[in-house]
């Protein structure tokens, strides 16, 4: 399968490309340059891509029944790489585990003030800094602030 790069500019260093650079110069070349990918994501990448999707829409102001509901939706249309069942089931373990997760965290009333974040500025906010001495910029994104 073959993807566009996140940041088409071949000066823009991600801290994902630079570590795949340390450790395979050819599959960073393959993956970040020409954009050549896996066709399905691992089942670990998967799973956190979807927790990661469920919180993100919370972050930006779903409801929690809301946040749950859209991360286990990205089961609908089960990889080609995954059984029906397994699909099912990490489904399931997906929306428990964000369930679990919203709990813990927003029990506003039983925390202490000063522990409690109550307020999300930003969700994924994009970022793009010159590295200083080079003509290259260092960019991502902040999963949330």
């Amino acid at each position: 399968m073959i993807s566009l790069p996140q940041f088409p500019d071949a000066k823009c260093l991600t801290h994902s490309q630079i570590g795949t650079f340390r450790s395979c110069q050819r599959k960073e070349h393959y993956g970040y340059v020409l954009g050549v990918r896996p066709e399905f994501a691992s089942s670990a990448l998967r799973f956190g891509t979807n927790v990661h999707h469920g919180i993100e829409l919370r972050a930006n102001g779903a409801s929690v029944d809301d946040a749950v509901l859209g991360a286990m939706k990205q089961y609908d249309n089960v990889p080609g790489n995954m059984r029906h069942d397994e699909a099912l089931m990490e489904r399931e373990i997906v929306g428990r585990m964000l369930a679990g997760y919203f709990w813990w965290w927003e029990r506003e009333t039983e925390v202490p003030p000063a522990l409690f974040v109550a307020t999300n500025l930003a969700a994924e906010q994009q970022f793009k800094l010159k590295i200083k001495g080079s003509s290259f910029w260092y960019a991502g994104k902040i999963d949330g602030i």
